[in-house]
Order: structure tokens, then C-alpha cells, then sequence
């Protein structure tokens, strides 16, 4: 998966009808993240690219195209079975694992959830780095050597559980250590950004909220730390030293799967465990 079409998006223009309308069924919230929006977000991307309009949780009945990317296994299934009976073809992103048998047209199935295509009932199956879909930014840096030392925080879109809170009282002392700078990215849920941004932090402490291109992040850093969604997977995608620590079980099984299988990936249980990580990697002067 590169800058050029990626393997969905090429699907998807063969099966596009003459109206050239794709219809994009998400939601996100500050328990289940902003991943599954952000993810449509940058298939609708792509497929601007290729002159194909998307009409976002609006328009199932005017679509030829339909892709549901919905964090509750349930209302995705509702969902499912309603448009089938439009004869649309049908994208489902399986967030679980649990919905092999939905007869859609393309299943696109959990990075790090092994799967046998035999075994579900979809046409056609997806996975690995078509269900992550490293949006164009991201794809364009992979096998780009990081341009500087510096560390990456990010938590996510909603960040639940407080770490970029937990994570940054107790580095802070620590900071000056590190020979660039460290980004702390704060999601567009997470209102800790103004506790922290009315501190007088060290001056190599970068505080950034919702920003419209976080990927230039990437370019800098040599070093992310995050949870395990798709910041964690855009890190792992472009080889980067990656600690995970989970904000929940699906997360858990991501950050695991990668720990166990790319050993510049580690699992952290805590905030605590992965500050000791990172005191670790500064002491011996790897960053």
C-alpha cells in the first residue's frame, strides 16, 4: 500500500455504478474513539481522488456503493441487512472478528485477527493494512527514514482512560533528557490540552489538539507512544519504535499480536511501565 490507488479504493471503482456515488456509514464517540471516522474519512479522500462522490450517513438509497464502518457489532449487522436488500454493493469493516457470516460483497477483516476467507460468507475478504487504510500522508512516508530524534504521544481521538494526562505528569521531569523534541498530540475529545496548555511546560514539550495534518508528526519522530488504534498501527506501518498501552480488550489483542510479532513493538500493561520504558531507551542513548 503506497500513494497509488490502494486495493479498495480500485474494488470500489470497478463496482461504482454510473452515478459515481458511495455512501459511508460511521459513527464515533468518546468510548468507542474517533478511528472508524476518521478511517471513511480517508477512503472519501481517495476516492475524491478518483472523481467519486461520498455522501456521509445520508443517502443509502441513491448509493451503489455502501461501506459501513460502525464500532457496534450489532447496529453494524442492522445495518448490513438493510442495505442488502437495496442491492448495493456492500463494504463491512468487521471491527471483532464477529461478523464473518453477513453475506456482503467485501469483507474487510481485523489487522490482528488471523482469518480463513473460506470460513466466512462474504465474496471477497480484506485484511492486514486494507483494514488499518494508512491514510495518503502516512503511505507516502513508509521506508522514509525518520528526519529527526524526537517522541510522538498520542492517545487517540477521545483518549478515554486519561493517558495523555497520566503520561505527561510523570515525564515531565524527564523531558529534558530527550535531544528532540516531544509531541503530544491531544485528540479532538480530549479537553486535557487546556489544563496542560496554561503550564509552563520545558521548551522541547510540543502541546498540539485536533490538528488538520498530524501526520508531519510522523516525519520527526523515531519514537511513538499510544494506544492501540490506528495511531499505534500508522507507528507500526512505518516501522517506528512503538509502546502500546491499551484503553481497552480489542486494543489489548492489537498491541499484542504486533509486540509478538515486530520486535521494535512493546507492550506496556501501564502509564507507569511505559515511562520506565522510555527512561530505559534515554538512559542507554538509543533515542
Amino acid at each position: 500500500m503506497s500513494c497509488v490507488k490502494t486495493r479498495l479504493v480500485s474494488i470500489i471503482s470497478q463496482k461504482i455504478g454510473k452515478d459515481k456515488r458511495v455512501a459511508l456509514v460511521c459513527k464515533g464517540s468518546k468510548e468507542s474513539g474517533l478511528g472508524h471516522i476518521y478511517r471513511l474519512v480517508y477512503i472519501a479522500r481517495d476516492l475524491w481522488r478518483e472523481e467519486i462522490r461520498t455522501l456521509f450517513n445520508v443517502g443509502l438509497e441513491r448509493a451503489s456503493v455502501i461501506i459501513v464502518d460502525l464500532p457496534d457489532s450489532s447496529e453494524a449487522t442492522d445495518v448490513v441487512n438493510s442495505v442488502m436488500k437495496k442491492g448495493s454493493f456492500t463494504v463491512l469493516f468487521d471491527n471483532d472478528g464477529s461478523l464473518g457470516n453477513l453475506e456482503v460483497d467485501l469483507l474487510v477483516y481485523p489487522d490482528f485477527i488471523p482469518v480463513n476467507p473460506l470460513e466466512t460468507k462474504a465474496k471477497q475478504v480484506l485484511t492486514g493494512w486494507d483494514y488499518v487504510y494508512p491514510p495518503r500522508e502516512i503511505r507516502s512516508l513508509k521506508g522514509v527514514p525518520p528526519e529527526g530524534k524526537d517522541i510522538l504521544v498520542t492517545f487517540g481521538g477521545s483518549d478515554p482512560k486519561g493517558l495523555t494526562k497520566r503520561f505527561l505528569s510523570l515525564f515531565v521531569e524527564e523531558a529534558y533528557r530527550v535531544r528532540g523534541n516531544v509531541h503530544i498530540l491531544f485528540g479532538p475529545l480530549n479537553s486535557d490540552y487546556f489544563l496542560f496548555s496554561s503550564k509552563r511546560l520545558p521548551p522541547n514539550i510540543r502541546l498540539y489538539r485536533s490538528l488538520r495534518d498530524p501526520f508531519s508528526l510522523y516525519r520527526y519522530s523515531s519514537f511513538v507512544i499510544s494506544s492501540g488504534g490506528l495511531s499505534f498501527a500508522y507507528s507500526v506501518y512505518l516501522g517506528r519504535f512503538t509502546i502500546g498501552i491499551p484503553q481497552n480488550d480489542m486494543e489489548e489483542r492489537r498491541i499484542r499480536f504486533y509486540s509478538n510479532k515486530c520486535d521494535f513493538v512493546r507492550f506496556s500493561p501501564s502509564v507507569e511501565d511505559a515511562v520506565k520504558e522510555v527512561l530505559c531507551f534515554l538512559e542507554s542513548g538509543q533515542i
